[in-house]
């Protein structure tokens, strides 16, 4: 399960390809890869972090980030994070980054741990119910497209897929 974190957020790497039209700086911060490299790309800022948590944390514990200008803060997989047990750096996370944020939650199932740590973190949720809560299914009625951008895609072709 922790390689399916890690693979997301090398994907996520691929953001590089529409950000840098933008001029923001993002770094992607995750375990399984040498830190040297991730702590020379932090140092020269970041807009934008992508990190697992429990990388993200490693490196607030070395005081080589700051998470205090943090406006938003999202949580892809967290019922995968709080399976492999990340609930105690997701909440560590979430005290370092300012109470005024926007946070977001993307979670495929909606278990009690889920619940319970949504209703610590979020204020005045709102929550988005695609298909039967119960059912620990996937919804048939979602359709996943993969887009692999090349360096002519750029943010154009990025913005004419989310109108598909």
């Amino acid at each position: 399960m922790y390689d399916t974190i890690t693979a997301i957020a090398k994907e996520i790497n691929l953001l590089h390809l529409l950000l840098y039209n933008y001029f923001f700086f993002y770094q992607c911060l995750y375990g399984g890869a040498p830190k040297g490299p991730q702590l020379r790309d932090i140092d020269r800022g970041a807009d934008i972090v992508v990190a697992t948590p429990g990388r993200l944390n490693d490196i607030l514990e070395m005081r080589r980030i700051s998470l205090h200008q943090v406006s938003y803060l999202v949580l892809d997989e967290a019922d995968r994070m709080l399976d492999m047990g990340f609930e105690p750096q997701i909440r560590k996370i979430v005290n370092e980054v300012p109470n005024r944020r926007q946070t977001l939650m993307f979670t495929a199932t909606w278990p009690k741990e889920v619940r319970k740590i949504a209703a610590d973190l979020l204020v005045k949720p709102v929550q988005v119910n695609i298909g039967n809560v119960d059912e620990l299914v996937a919804n048939k009625s979602i359709t996943q497209v993969c887009f692999l951008p090349t360096n002519t895609f750029g943010c154009n072709g990025f913005f004419s897929c989310l109108y598909l």
